[in-house]
């Protein structure tokens, strides 16, 4: 089964393409860090969410509400339903993927994570899908696992 999905190595010229697509208004051109860091990069794309793992703490929370400091993130997802901006600093420089859900015809298995609740936005679980593919011999396998909404339930 081929796989309904975008997933694109994070670059300078993949984020150009990717606002290009969505939004025609937004200068990608200032570099991948600023980028990166603008939380309007992320509103033009509707990506709510973020997940950022630093050297001394866990983040969760909407984007606008996330600081963003790459002096300090080991990683960071950034996402919503569809798409997700995953940042990993390896060696002073950016990494990541650019993952975007197509929609139709992908199987998906929808779960639901319980997160150590946050008294600074009381978010307690993690929406995520598991994305199956097909190797040769028709065992099915994850192949992408990414986190698509934080929840907030009693």
């Amino acid at each position: 089964m081929e796989a309904n999905v975008t997933l694109k190595e994070l670059t300078r010229e993949n984020i150009k393409k990717f606002v290009t697509i969505n939004n025609k208004n937004y200068n990608a051109d200032a570099g991948i860090e600023a980028v990166l860091s603008d939380k309007k990069f992320y509103n033009i794309l509707e990506i709510k969410y973020g997940i950022i793992y630093n050297f001394d703490s866990v983040k969760y929370d909407t984007v606008d509400k996330l600081n963003i400091d790459f002096d300090n993130i080991i990683e960071a997802r950034f996402f919503n339903k569809n798409t997700e901006v995953d940042v990993r600093m390896m060696d002073n420089k950016i990494s990541g993927n650019i993952f975007i859900d197509n929609g139709e015809k992908e199987l998906f298995i929808d779960e639901n994570f319980y997160l150590r609740q946050n008294i600074e936005n009381n978010y307690n679980k993690l929406k995520v899908k598991k994305y199956i593919n097909f190797d040769e011999d028709g065992q099915a396998y994850v192949f992408y696992l990414k986190p698509c909404e934080l929840l907030k339930e009693a």
